[in-house]
């Protein structure tokens, strides 16, 4: 060991461990220099004056010695220069030699830890978002943007706002649910010429059992006739876009965009409606079965707003989870390693259907009545969930999850 600095046995996947081993070192170092000028818990600003450096300089060395999080003000680590200046500045304040030591010592430590597990500062900053309890907002929707913004380049396509409205409904079929699916893409553009895009998905999920009914669309027309896309072409932009409908694999129904102008010329907006039948019982058929209802990402967007309307008669003690699903492996993956981790909540907004009105879809409220009206349904008996995400990853399946309640003497499983 070299006097002056710590060093650690590694062993496979101790990342974590040695992490915050490590920068709970560098807090105790900055912690005993700080505290040796400035006091018990000084504030970011007395810090700066304290020791005559810039007010961000004092910032980031408050963040990295009292964060509550400690791998989360850890990303402020001073750069060398910032180092050298909060060294000159502690030598010039008269403190001990041990004391200015602690400042060096503490650069040597995160650099140690930099150079065996990162190839530079950035990919070391992703490792400890990754090691952190809450992930950090602004930090997320930063990369999220890199990755919308080169995704959009790469597979040439892009769009604004990205809506799944799922309607959850008792179907006239005792002990079973009937479903609106309502699609979405705002502001979609090409930026490349050529493109075909599959603009939306669907495939059914309950459990281990996967379905995938007879679906009707909410409006009839000569285009959905003609193409097998179930385009509401009163929500859509005019003249339509080219699209037809194709069946892939696992059974997932895939809407595609055909080729057209790219940029702002060929801008379009494409929304697409249906319901299903008698889609799945409302009860287990299986011990510890889980009803999963969702939406896959495929696309480049700005925004996902995926709404989830549900009537009040149904799961009415239900505790709704959000999972982030990868689908890099498999387009239908439930598997619990592809999870991925995502600061978004679902939100619970209660009933009325104004609650939903959002700047990102135009005309959502009309939307909302016209699919109603088709079905029937009352708006009023309706509980309103929503997930928003800002520039969300691609591809992936963002699922509400929650339990199916037991099943009543009455109901007789399908599988009997």
């Amino acid at each position: 060991m070299v006097a002056g600095t710590t060093e650690f046995r590694r062993k496979p996947d101790s990342f974590r461990e040695e992490a915050y081993a490590t920068v709970s070192r560098i807090r105790a170092l900055f912690v005993a220099v700080i505290e040796a000028a400035c006091g018990w818990e000084p504030r970011a600003h007395e810090i700066a004056d304290k020791f005559k450096i810039s007010r961000k300089l004092g910032w980031q060395i408050w963040n990295v010695a009292y964060d509550p999080e400690p791998l989360k003000g850890i990303h402020l680590m001073p750069t060398d220069r910032g180092i050298q200046s909060w060294h000159k500045a502690v030598a010039k304040l008269g403190l001990p030699d041990d004391l200015q030591g602690n400042v060096d010592e503490a650069s040597r430590l995160f650099t140690n830890l930099m150079e065996t597990h990162a190839t530079d500062r950035d990919m070391l900053e992703m490792l400890f978002a990754t090691c952190t309890p809450q992930i950090d907002n602004r930090a997320e929707e930063r990369r999220r943007k890199l990755a919308f913004d080169g995704n959009s380049f790469i597979w040439g396509v892009r769009a604004s706002a990205y809506l799944t409205t799922l309607i959850v409904h008792p179907s006239q079929r005792a002990g079973y649910i009937d479903m609106i699916r309502m699609h979405g893409l705002f502001g979609l553009m090409r930026t490349r010429p050529n493109v075909r895009w599959p603009f939306a998905q669907a495939v059914v999920y309950s459990g281990d059992d996967e379905r995938f009914p007879t679906r009707v669309p909410l409006d009839e027309s000569d285009a959905v006739a003609k193409t097998g896309v179930p385009l509401l072409e009163d929500f859509c932009s005019q003249p339509l876009p080219s699209v037809q409908r194709r069946e892939g694999e696992h059974g997932m129904l895939e809407d595609e965009l055909l080729p057209g102008p790219m940029g702002q010329t060929g801008e379009s907006t494409v929304v697409t409606g249906e319901v299903a039948r008698e889609l799945a019982p409302m009860f287990k058929t299986q011990p510890d079965e889980d009803a999963m209802f969702g939406t896959g990402v495929r696309t480049p967007c700005e925004t996902l707003v995926y709404d989830h309307l549900v009537h009040r008669d149904l799961f009415p003690e239900a505790m709704r989870e959000l999972r982030v699903y990868s689908e890099l492996i498999s387009p239908v993956s439930r598997d619990e390693r592809d999870l991925l981790q995502v600061s978004e909540q679902i939100e619970s907004l209660g009933s009325g259907l104004q609650r939903l009105r959002t700047a990102e879809i135009p005309r959502y409220m009309d939307l909302l009545q016209f699919a109603l009206q088709q079905v029937g349904w009352r708006a009023e008996d309706l509980e309103l969930y929503r997930v928003r995400m800002r520039y969300p990853p691609m591809p992936i399946a963002v699922m509400l999850r929650h339990e199916l309640p037991e099943a009543p003497d009455w109901f007789v499983s399908p599988d009997v």
